[in-house]
C-alpha cells in the first residue's frame, strides 16, 4: 500500500511537471511574433499598399519653441544684451495611422506604423523595427525606423520611407534581397501585441544627461561669443542653472510626442486604415 502511494505521488508529480512544461511552451508561443506565411494574393495587395507611399510627403518632426521668462532674462543680464530666442527642436512625434493618412505626410516611424497596421489588417505578419542603418551619404549610422514582414520562413525588411523620400526601391527587392538592407543595430521590435528591446520612451529617457550637457555647452558658447571671454566660476554656476531650466523646458515639449506604449499605435482595425485599403483594392480591381 505504501509503494502504491509512493508511485501515485510520483505520477502526480510527473503530471504536474509535464503540465507546467506544456503551459510554459504555450505561454512562450503566445509571446512570439506571429509568423504565418502570407498568401500570394495578400502579398500582391501588400505591394500595392507599399507603392501608395509614393504619394506621401516626408516631413521630419520639428517643434518651434520661443524661450521667454525669468531664466531667459537672467541669461540676457549675463550677456549684457537683450536677445530673442526662437529655436527648432528636432524631436519625434509619433502619429497614429489615421493622422498620417489625414495629413498625407510623416516621417519614418509614422510610415512604419501605418504600413504595419495595413499589413496586419490584411492578415500579413509584420512588425516595426527601431534601430540604426548606414546611409551611403552619412559618415555615421543614423537612427531610423522601418518594418519587417514574415515571408518564406524569414523576417524581411521593408521600408516605405524610401518611397516617401522619392527613392524608388521596388517592394520585390526588399523581399528577394533582405541582406542588402543596411542594418547596423536593432534596438526595438514591436507589433500590436509584443514589444522587445528598449521602447521609444526608454530610449528617449536614456538621453536625458546628454541632452542637458548639450544645452550647457551651447549657452557657454553663446556667452563666449558675446562677451569675448570665458565665464567666471560664479557665472558658470548661473549658466548651468539656466541650462538645466532650458533643458527641462525643451525636454517636456519633446516628451509629449513619445508613446508610452508603441503597441497602441499599430491599429489594424482602425476604420480609416481599412477604408484606405478598400480604396487600394478598388484600384487593383480596376
Amino acid at each position: 500500500m505504501k509503494n502504491w502511494r509512493k508511485i501515485t505521488v510520483v505520477a502526480i508529480g510527473a503530471f504536474l511537471a509535464l503540465s507546467f512544461l506544456i503551459l510554459s511552451v504555450c505561454k512562450e508561443k503566445t509571446e512570439d511574433f506571429e509568423t504565418h506565411e502570407p498568401t500570394e494574393a495578400q502579398l500582391v495587395l501588400l505591394e500595392k499598399v507599399y507603392n501608395e507611399f509614393k504619394s506621401f510627403q516626408f516631413v521630419p518632426d520639428e517643434i518651434l519653441m520661443e524661450w521667454k521668462g525669468p531664466y531667459k532674462e537672467k541669461f540676457d543680464e549675463l550677456l549684457g544684451i537683450k536677445t530673442v530666442w526662437k529655436t527648432t527642436l528636432d524631436t519625434d512625434y509619433y502619429q497614429t495611422p489615421a493622422e498620417t493618412l489625414q495629413k498625407g505626410s510623416g516621417d519614418c516611424e509614422d510610415f512604419a506604423l501605418l504600413f504595419v497596421s495595413a499589413a496586419k489588417s490584411l492578415g500579413v505578419s509584420a512588425r516595426v523595427i527601431d534601430g540604426k542603418i548606414q546611409e551611403r551619404v552619412e559618415i555615421k549610422p543614423i537612427a531610423h525606423v522601418w518594418t519587417e514582414i514574415y515571408y518564406k520562413g524569414k523576417w524581411r525588411p521593408v521600408d516605405p520611407t524610401y518611397l516617401a523620400e522619392q527613392i524608388n526601391i521596388p517592394f520585390g527587392y526588399f523581399i528577394d534581397y533582405p541582406e542588402e538592407f543596411p542594418i547596423v543595430e536593432i534596438v526595438c521590435k514591436y507589433d500590436d501585441k509584443i514589444v522587445e528591446g528598449k521602447t521609444p520612451m526608454e530610449q528617449f529617457e536614456a538621453q536625458r544627461t546628454r541632452y542637458e550637457k548639450e544645452r550647457l555647452d551651447f549657452l557657454i558658447k553663446v556667452f563666449k561669443e558675446k562677451r569675448n571671454r570665458a565665464p567666471t566660476d560664479e557665472e558658470f554656476k548661473e549658466i548651468r542653472e539656466i541650462a538645466q531650466h532650458l533643458a527641462e523646458k525643451e525636454w517636456a515639449i519633446a516628451r509629449e510626442g513619445e508613446p508610452e506604449d508603441p503597441r497602441t499605435l499599430i491599429q489594424p482595425d482602425n476604420s480609416e486604415v481599412k477604408n484606405w485599403i478598400d480604396v487600394i483594392k478598388g484600384k487593383v480591381k480596376g
